[in-house]
């Protein structure tokens, strides 16, 4: 009888090992870079700001595990789904402006500074169908159902 209570402790010892130990590594893993999500309390993710009818600034901010290129690919989907979810097909992005924004962070302990970077990009957006741009614009236009096809 003492065996088999040794063995089912043993097994809740495990058991708690195992999900704290999958518990650390997927905290881990999420916190590695920004995911695809509306800004967060820290200020990471994507928001938009309607300009008019037909256009929008929206942008994408990273932490210092998010690449620049990473950044981007983000900003341009939540584009494109914004795009499809306002009625339209394509969008044309009017101005682009891209900042690398540093800040400085004070650690006590080692009263050394610690240099962090996030990256934060943002584009100003026009919406339209088809029917709607010239040729010159639809040759400039990224279609938003291909986009988020290729790019999810």
């Amino acid at each position: 009888m003492d065996i088999i209570k040794g063995d089912i402790a043993m097994r809740k010892k495990i058991s708690t090992a195992s999900v704290l130990s999958v518990s650390i590594i997927s905290f881990l893993l999420v916190s590695c870079g920004t995911p695809y999500q509306a800004l967060d309390f820290w200020g990471h993710g994507f928001s938009e700001r309607k300009l008019s009818e037909q256009s929008y600034l929206v942008s994408f901010s990273g932490n210092e595990s998010t690449s620049a290129i990473e950044v981007q690919n983000l900003l341009l989907r939540r584009c494109a789904e914004l795009t499809l979810s306002e009625g339209y097909n394509y969008f044309l992005i009017l101005d682009e402006k891209s900042d690398k924004k540093t800040s400085l962070s004070y650690i006590e302990s080692s009263e050394e500074y610690s240099r962090d970077e996030e990256y934060t990009k943002s584009v100003q957006i026009y919406m339209a169908n088809r029917d709607e741009l010239t040729k010159e614009e639809l040759r400039q236009a990224i279609d938003a159902r291909v986009y988020l096809a290729y790019n999810k």
